[in-house]
């Protein structure tokens, strides 16, 4: 009679146990998996380098599509917007690539027109 009742209660603990999925609690293995997403390719049978060379293909597509996205943007603007948009990316480009703004000839051309005008008013007055 114990030995039965002991077998019940294990029954419905274990039951207990294997429903839990129903509330909501789900096995770490189970929520941590995810599929990679090249397992279609990999079922048609290609080999690990055509999947790492379709995979570059997708990303250099990937880049070219936001590439045209950015033009076709900055297109859609006025004439001015346009200007002012490619003015400052050429700014911000410049400047990430640790350049100046301004060329050091245009600085020193400048610079040497103003010296030489500044010499011209001083000897007329």
């Amino acid at each position: 009679m114990l030995k039965n009742l002991f077998i019940i209660v294990f029954l419905f603990s274990s039951i207990d146990f294997v429903s839990q999925h129903l509330v909501g609690q789900r096995s770490a293995v189970a929520q941590n998996y995810k599929l990679p997403s090249y397992t279609n390719n990999r079922f048609e049978g290609f080999s690990g380098k055509q999947l790492a060379k379709q995979e570059i293909r997708n990303k250099k597509e990937g880049e070219k599509a936001k590439k045209e996205l950015l033009k076709s943007h900055i297109k859609k603007q006025t004439k001015a917007t346009q200007k002012r948009m490619k003015s400052s990316l050429k700014k911000s480009k410049r400047l990430l690539r640790n350049k100046s703004l301004v060329p050091r000839w245009l600085v020193w051309w400048k610079r040497k027109k103003a010296f030489s005008q500044r010499k011209e008013n001083k000897y007329e007055d």
